[in-house]
């Protein structure tokens, strides 16, 4: 994406040429999806890190208590 400048499903875009409205509109949309996808899978890990940290902490403790 960054080396490419654009979005892989949107395309490039020349500043004075031709465009196709519904292929760029269809390529943004199929790009909103994958995004909040990604966005829902990092909040369902965020969510999780809580519970991770306290078993981590009860392991640490368990382990310097022997």
């Amino acid at each position: 994406m960054f080396a490419n400048r654009h979005l892989p499903n949107v395309g490039p875009t020349a500043e004075s040429g031709p465009m196709n409205l519904s292929d760029k509109i269809g390529g943004m949309l199929n790009e909103l999806e994958k995004a909040h996808i990604y966005i829902a899978q990092l909040e369902e890990q965020t969510r999780a890190i809580p519970e991770l940290q306290a078993r981590l902490d009860l392991l640490e403790k368990t382990l310097s208590t022997k």
